[in-house]
This record gives C-alpha cells, sequence and structure tokens, in this order.
C-alpha cells in the first residue's frame, strides 16, 4: 500500500484536503471567502488556520506529508521557449531571465524552481518555425512561501512542496494539446479553465506554437450569477443566489441557451443570466481570439479544434459559446456537465495533480528548505558513520593480509616507470609539437573563414524599404556564427484592411534579396498616436555568408529617423 500523505487546495474561494494512500481519496472540501485578497496577502492566511485545522482532524491528516497547491496574487508561473539548440546551461539561464521578468523581482530573493517539459521535433519543412524547447517555470516570494508553511504547520500538517494552481492546469493544457496534434494535420487547441484563471495552449504537428494566460475562471461565472436574479414569471419575486447556490446551479444547468429555461427550481430562464455571464464570458473570448490571431498564422488556425480541460469543462456549453466566435471545432471529450458543484479532487486543481503529469517542481520557504537540508545531513552522517567504521575494519583486515603482496607491486612499478620514462619524454614533446600545429591551422583557418557583408546586406535593404516603414533600431550581429540582423520599426495601421498586409511586402521583398537566407517577424503591438494608429514591430533576418575577402563585419546598432535603416 502506498505510504500515506496528503494534497491541500487553498484559494480565495476554496480550502479543500484530500488524502491518498488508501484505497479511495479521502476528501474533504469546504468553500470559504477571503475577501480582498490580493491586497491583504499573505496577512489573511491566519484567518483560515480554525477552518484547516478542523478539516486536518475531520480526515486523520495530523503529521501527513503535504503538498500545498495554492492561488496567490504573489506567484510567477511561465512557460519559457528557448532556441532548442542552445546547450543545458545557456537555455537555463534563458530560461531564468523569462521567469524572473514575469514575477518582476531578483529570483534570488525567493523560492523558485524550472523544468523542461517539452522539445519540439525535428521538421524537414523548409517553412517550419524554429525548433524550440520550452520550460516551466514556477517562483513565489519567500514571504508568502513561509506564511503558506507556517498556516500549514499550525493546522497539524507537515508541507514538504509548494505550488501555484496555475502550473499543473498549464501542463495539462500543454500535454493535451501535444498528443492531440501528433496524430492529426490540424492544429490542436486545449483550454484549461480553473477556478481563478485559465491556460490556452496550441499545437501543430507535435510542435507547441503558443501558450497564454487567459482571465476566465469558473469563479467569476459565480460571481456573476450570485446576485439578484428576476424569474421569469411577472408575479414572482427577484431570487438573490449566495455563492454556494450560484456555484450549484451554474455547474449543474450549464450556460443556458437563449430562451431556454436556466433553473426550474428557481423559475428563472435564460434571459435572466445571460446578460450577467455575457461580460464575463466576452472577455475571454477576445482574449482567446487575440492570441489566436498573433500565435498562430492563418493556415494554422484554419480547421483548429479545442477541447475544454479542468474545472470549466464541467459547465455545460462553456467550451461551445467559447469556441464558435473563436472559429474552433469542439472535439468530444470524456468529461461532462456536472450534477453540481465538483471538488478540486475530481475536476480542478488536485484531479489534475494527480491524474495528469507529476511536475518534478517544488517551492520552498528559506528556513523550510534549511530545516530539510540539516535533516538530511544528519541522516547522511549517521549512515555515513556506520559505513566508515565498516570500511575502516575491512580496510585493516584486507591491508593486513596483502601487505607483503602490496610491497612486491610497488617495486614492480616502480622499474616499470624507471624503464619507460625516456618514451614518456618522448611522448610529451609530440604532444608539444602537435598542440603547435593544431593552434596553426586555427589561426590559418579563422584568417580564411568566412564573412559577411554588412555593407551590402544594409544598402539592399535600404532599397527594399517602402517610405511608409520607420526603422528605428537595426543590429547587425553574428549569433552562434551565423550573420543576423534585427530590426525595430513602426508602420501606420490602414484604416480598413489587412493591418499587416505592409509588413508581409516588407517581408517578401526583404526575402528577394539575395544576401537574406530567412526573415521571421517577431512581436508586433498597436500604438494609438497624436497622427493616428501605429504598428509597431520586431523583424528578425539571417544573411548568407560570403566568401574570404568580403568587408570584415562586426555588431553595431544603426539609429534612423524612418524610411531606411
Amino acid at each position: 500500500m502506498a505510504r500515506r500523505c496528503a494534497l491541500l487546495d487553498i484559494s480565495a474561494s476554496r480550502l479543500e484536503l484530500t488524502v491518498l494512500g488508501g484505497e479511495k481519496p479521502f476528501v474533504h472540501a469546504q468553500r470559504i471567502c477571503i475577501p480582498d485578497m490580493a491586497e491583504n496577502w499573505p496577512g489573511c492566511l491566519e484567518a483560515i488556520v480554525p477552518q484547516l485545522s478542523a478539516l486536518v482532524r475531520n480526515s486523520g491528516a495530523m503529521g501527513l506529508e503535504t503538498t500545498v497547491l495554492y492561488q496567490a496574487p504573489t506567484s510567477a508561473v511561465i512557460v519559457a521557449p528557448v532556441h532548442a539548440g542552445a546547450g543545458r546551461t545557456q537555455a537555463q539561464q534563458a530560461a531564468m531571465l523569462a521567469l524572473a521578468d514575469a514575477a518582476n523581482r531578483p529570483l534570488a530573493t525567493g523560492p523558485h524552481d524550472l523544468e523542461r517539459i517539452w522539445t519540439d521535433p525535428e521538421s524537414k519543412a523548409p517553412d517550419s518555425p524554429t525548433r524550440q524547447a520550452h520550460f516551466l517555470g514556477i517562483a513565489e516570494t519567500d514571504e508568502a512561501a513561509a506564511a503558506m508553511a507556517r498556516c500549514a504547520r499550525a493546522s497539524g500538517l507537515n508541507p514538504v512542496s509548494f505550488i501555484p494552481a496555475e502550473a499543473p492546469g498549464l501542463a495539462a493544457a500543454v500535454d493535451s494539446a501535444i498528443e492531440r496534434s501528433k496524430s492529426s494535420t490540424a492544429t490542436a487547441v486545449s483550454l484549461y479553465v480553473g477556478e481563478h484563471t485559465s491556460t490556452l495552449a496550441a499545437a501543430t504537428a507535435g510542435r507547441l506554437r503558443l501558450v497564454r494566460r487567459i482571465g476566465i475562471g469558473s469563479e467569476m461565472l459565480i460571481d456573476a450569477l450570485a446576485r439578484e436574479l428576476r424569474p421569469a414569471s411577472p408575479d414572482a419575486q427577484p431570487v438573490t443566489l449566495n455563492r454556494a447556490q450560484a456555484a450549484d446551479a451554474l455547474f449543474r444547468n450549464g450556460i443556458p441557451l437563449r430562451g431556454k429555461s436556466f433553473d426550474e427550481s428557481l423559475g428563472i430562464n435564460a434571459d435572466a443570466v445571460l446578460p450577467l455571464l455575457q461580460p464575463v464570458l466576452q472577455r475571454g473570448i477576445v482574449e482567446i481570439k487575440q492570441s489566436l490571431r498573433f500565435g498562430l498564422d492563418e493556415k494554422e488556425r484554419a480547421g483548429a479544434t479545442v477541447v475544454c480541460l479542468g474545472m470549466g469543462s464541467r459547465v455545460g456549453r462553456l467550451i461551445n459559446v467559447i469556441a464558435e466566435p473563436c472559429g474552433l471545432t469542439v472535439e468530444p471529450s470524456n468529461s461532462g456537465p456536472a450534477a453540481s458543484f465538483p471538488t478540486s479532487t475530481t475536476a480542478g486543481v488536485i484531479n489534475t495533480w494527480t491524474d495528469g503529469r507529476r511536475l518534478n517542481l517544488s517551492l520552498l520557504p528559506s528556513f523550510l528548505g534549511k530545516e530539510q537540508t540539516a535533516k538530511r545531513i544528519r541522516r547522511g552522517m549517521m549512515v555515513g558513520f556506520g559505513v566508515a567504521a565498516a570500511f575502516v575494519v575491512y580496510s585493516a583486515v584486507t591491508v593486513r593480509m596483502d601487505l607483503d603482496a602490496q610491497r612486491q607491486r610497488v617495486e614492480s612499478a616502480r622499474a616499470s616507470l624507471d624503464a619507460s620514462r625516456p618514451m614518456t619524454d618522448l611522448n610529451l614533446k609530440m604532444i608539444a609539437a602537435q598542440t603547435g600545429v593544431a593552434n596553426a591551422r586555427q589561426r590559418i583557418a579563422s584568417r580564411l573563414s568566412l564573412a559577411t557583408s554588412w555593407d551590402g546586406a544594409m544598402f539592399a535593404m535600404a532599397q527594399c524599404t517602402p517610405p511608409s516603414v520607420k526603422i528605428s533600431e537595426c543590429q547587425m550581429l553574428m549569433d552562434q556564427g551565423k550573420p543576423v540582423c534585427r530590426i525595430v520599426g513602426q508602420t501606420p495601421m490602414p484604416t480598413s484592411g489587412d493591418a499587416n498586409a505592409t509588413l508581409r511586402g516588407y517581408l517578401d521583398a526583404l526575402n528577394g534579396i539575395p544576401l537574406v537566407r530567412s526573415t521571421r517577424l517577431g512581436a508586433t503591438q498597436r500604438i494609438d498616436t497624436d497622427r493616428g494608429p501605429i504598428q509597431s514591430f520586431e523583424m528578425t533576418i539571417s544573411l548568407y555568408d560570403l566568401p574570404a575577402g568580403s568587408p570584415e563585419g562586426g555588431t553595431g546598432i544603426a539609429n534612423a529617423p524612418g524610411g531606411t535603416p
């Protein structure tokens, strides 16, 4: 039988403790309300200690090692794409920089962890995106982690790990999209709808194309319903649902069709509910449409399919309402509408943690990490002392028995060393001579190496740059031994038509330059100015190497007021 342990789900609306190790999980769940959690975090944790202590006593979880899955405003969770060709150290450093930027603080000030969750497969297609490795990173402040550890200990638990609740959902969305994309030519999209936030992931042919956080959750829909509702009957009095009633009604009835009944027991139809749910749904739809538009090209968006995961998969018609305006086709899934408000163990983050990918991630406050390190050291020292004592006794007996044989071997080895010394000296001289030849060849190769015609590239790019494109920065540099030009600029946005038409034409013109190997459009952003909206962009141009003798290149930054680089 597996060792008993516990999983604890803490959020502004839920307190759930699940004990594992028996024939089936032992679940104790309780809806809570932490008002203004973002402003009072992490001090608000002290208020839930009595409730959590009662859950621990009722479930018999006193002293159990516990993994805490939590929702907090100070946590940072990202998926950072890194060039797959980078070395392990360089890739981890790049992912750490992205995590520090997302956390908006130095990582050394708090616990953090990183794990590679996927590497894109090789592709022979000439227009395939750059192959990337994807790292899942989590970070927390030491103050918040320490407050959660003290809260768990005060309640009778033994916390051994802290995981932001968003991390398991993010990994589940990524795994679902990648797995489905391997067996389909269409782009596979997965939407993990959690209680307070959601994750959108898309993959094509086993390549992870985008991962985005979406600002919609089941608790937002519950908040929308927890207010005054007017029944369909004109004689009936308005009904005001509390959060528990709103949650039960949402998961039991789902998103209703216009003109249909929502809850017959309450006498409420869809016309009373949809205006309350529409702002939340519309916000999520807009974020998803924008993410798909900028994360996938038009060919990848065509025919894309989507599945819903997490707590939101138990809300009837939720994924259908979201998928239709986003141009996505809903795939059937094993989960369906719930008969009542589900627990985290059956449909939420605990279910995702136990049934999904087991992440090798963990956050610990500094004081708890020091305690665990000291405990391991003490245990190791005790084991080491016992092993050392046995080894000393064994060594003493062995040396005593083989002392004469060892002396004879030493004399024989000394005679052999004296005989081979002339050959050793000759070998050292040969090694020195070979090193000199290798260094000379390296200097010759560096003199005859390829160079890049930077001036020619800049002249050709200037000829292809239309007057409407203003270049503000142009970097010429070597990226992993390959010449690369990076451009930052802007262009006016047309009042109608395709906003990216100018950039696509510019890309096509640059691809026609003989010196250009390939071009790639990076991030774009709309900016409103006094002269009208403009679109800023970043672009990377890979150049061909030229034979030796071409003008020698370097790394620099050229600033131009606009028009040409």
